[in-house]
């Protein structure tokens, strides 16, 4: 997947690269991740997440919802694309930014565990302690190769709460070619030798109206990931309550769109008295919110701000809508 980018040549930046604007529209087929930034998202966020940060929040990185390792404490490590070990600190290199695609190797060669395992995960949002009602799911397409046998497992309260291990999930085995496997929900089941599974009355029927991560397991493989799809659920379905300050529209006008001209960022849409426009860089700081209303326009110049070469957003939240704009400054 790509995002399409312009170059323009400027008179105090020599190069302001930018994608087309998103919007987001909570009756879409909620996409978890494809590993794109297009919500203004760092790269180890994922799309849930970061919708509900600018619902709730007017920015992206606020909803949290980040991928993050997980290994059985004996040895086990996650691996990286280039053969490190990933850490706390380093989750967003298990993306291959420019390939857009998730790459991790799951190594238990060095643990001392009699059940060795290695796991990645994300929490739906935040740091993963609130729930969301996934009855309206009726699978989980991913588009995935590699090697090996992962198990895609749905992590849920009932699980949870008594602290267990066997969450609802299911085996795929990687073949080396891209394949787009279907999990329907009736295939969610728990773990074999779990207290889960040992239980007639958890099932993912009961336990799916309160989810709150989801994470793939395994004792030796090397997964790619390109997507991951919750067909038969919308954004809507997640129930992300907006603030006073921000309201959603659906189905967003696609016709406004930023523009750079003389070293100017200008938002070509109508504005009201109520506009804001802030500039935020990858990791979710706030670099800039000083803007000016110029016949009728939000426009944003670097001049003066001691803005520095590298990737942004911008991100104009209004009574009814929010739009994002990525762009590269290069001096």
């Amino acid at each position: 997947m790509s995002i399409f980018r312009k170059s323009l040549t400027l008179s105090l930046l020599s190069l302001f690269a930018f994608a087309n604007a998103q919007s987001y529209n909570l009756d879409d087929t909620a996409v978890l991740d494809s590993f794109e930034p297009l919500y203004g998202d760092a790269l180890h966020q994922n799309y849930v997440g970061a919708i509900y940060g600018l619902v709730t929040e007017s920015a992206s990185f606020e909803g949290e919802g980040y991928w993050y390792t997980y290994e059985d404490g004996d040895g086990a490590v996650i691996r990286n694309s280039l053969g490190d070990v990933v850490t706390e600190t380093t989750t967003e290199s298990m993306i291959n930014e420019d390939e857009n695609h998730l790459h991790v190797v799951f190594d238990v060669s060095e643990s001392d565990n009699d059940h060795p395992f290695a796991g990645i995960g994300t929490n739906l949002v935040g740091e993963g302690t609130q729930y969301f009602d996934f009855t309206n799911l009726t699978s989980v397409n991913l588009r995935v190769k590699g090697s090996g046998t992962v198990r895609l497992r749905m992590e849920t309260k009932d699980v949870n709460d008594i602290g267990d291990w066997g969450y609802y999930g299911y085996d795929i085995t990687l073949s080396d070619e891209w394949a787009t496997i279907e999990v329907t929900s009736d295939m969610l089941e728990a773990a074999l030798w779990s207290e889960t599974a040992g239980d007639p009355d958890m099932t993912w029927s009961s336990g799916r109206t309160h989810v709150n991560k989801i994470s793939f397991q395994s004792e030796d493989a090397e997964l790619f990931i390109d997507e991951i799809v919750f067909e038969g659920m919308t954004y809507s379905d997640f129930d992300f309550e907006t603030t006073s300050a921000q309201r959603v529209v659906r189905n967003a006008a696609s016709n406004s769109s930023f523009s750079f001209a003389n070293s100017v960022l200008t938002y070509n849409g109508p504005v009201s008295e109520n506009t804001s426009l802030s500039i935020y860089d990858l990791r979710g700081n706030l670099i800039s919110n000083t803007f000016s209303i110029n016949s009728g326009r939000a426009v944003w110049s670097p001049q003066n701000q001691n803005i520095v070469n590298g990737r942004y957003i911008a991100v104009l939240s209004d009574n009814n809508k929010v739009v994002k704009q990525q762009f590269n400054i290069v001096k």
